[in-house]
């Protein structure tokens, strides 16, 4: 089941979500190791990644995350026991689903509108293929 558009669109231009995350993917990958820059407020960040980005920034809209988009994305986890930095199981979630859309659209937003997110959200686990 997918859950998320394929496709979202910048002002007139369409962006195939799989080719943007590729290209995001390059981008920080390459420039990770001049970056490395501890406790910096995020004015200090802007202002070296404009250094090292100097051309205009396209802002991008935040387009909101919905409740169903949530309830599927949640649906669709595998009925495991394993979780996530919050403790919380897959098979836990998927109980407690329908009940979770509202409140966790409301705290992602909130999160992608200021910009800022919890630690546990900034770290991933990849496995190359």
């Amino acid at each position: 089941m997918n859950c998320a558009p394929s496709v979202f669109r910048l002002k007139e231009i369409n962006i195939h979500i799989p080719q943007a995350v590729e290209a995001f993917n390059e981008y920080f990958l390459n420039l990770v190791d001049s970056l490395k820059v501890n406790n910096v407020d995020i004015y200090t960040a802007i202002s070296l990644l404009r250094n090292l980005y100097p051309f205009n920034f396209i802002e991008m809209e935040v387009i909101p995350i919905t409740e169903s988009e949530i309830i599927c994305t949640i649906s669709s986890l595998k009925n495991t026991h394993s979780s996530g930095c919050e403790g919380i199981s897959n098979k836990m979630l998927r109980v407690c689903g329908k009940f979770l859309g509202n409140p966790l659209a409301y705290v992602f937003n909130n999160l992608l509108t200021r910009g800022k997110f919890p630690d546990c959200l900034k770290y991933s686990i990849v496995n190359p293929l």
